[in-house]
């Protein structure tokens, strides 16, 4: 009987980094890596919240995507939890956007990723609602608004 459940295990301790956080396509490499000291580290892409490709052993990752999706790092180190994180927004740029106030967004999987506003730029700050076209707002610390 397995009396380490992955509750008692501690995550990795580290900070996993990513070159960008949207991409369009057609597909720009993407670079991921992770800063721990944890020794026997694996790193692999999850597509959609589900594994995506095949892991690596060591501290960096390189992934060119070729389907829209929202892609992260997973972690994984031997008496440790796994850890997720890295997260990237996949969008095609030909499929066009959605419009609901003044906000372009596009509906990805089961959330709605905002693509920047109708007319340009605001002065101030910029407030972006919780929900667009009736789904949660994806990433929004990830995306820039320009």
């Amino acid at each position: 009987m397995n009396d380490n459940h992955d509750g008692e295990r501690p995550q990795p301790a580290g900070n996993i980094d990513i070159s960008r956080h949207t991409v369009s396509l057609p597909w720009d490499e993407v670079t991921a890596s992770y800063d721990g000291t944890e020794p026997g580290v694996s790193m692999r892409w999850n597509k959609d919240g589900k594994p995506f490709g095949i892991a690596k052993n060591g501290k960096e990752i390189t992934a060119v995507f070729e389907e829209e999706g929202i892609y992260s790092v997973e972690i994984s180190a031997p008496g440790f939890q796994s850890k997720t994180g890295g997260v990237i927004v996949v969008l095609d740029d030909s499929v066009p956007y959605e419009k609901e106030g003044s906000f372009r967004f596009r509906k990805l999987w089961n959330v709605a990723v905002v693509m920047g506003r109708v007319g340009g730029k605001s002065e101030g700050n910029l407030v972006i609602p919780g929900t667009l076209g009736g789904l949660p707002v994806a990433g929004m610390e990830n995306l820039n608004y320009d």
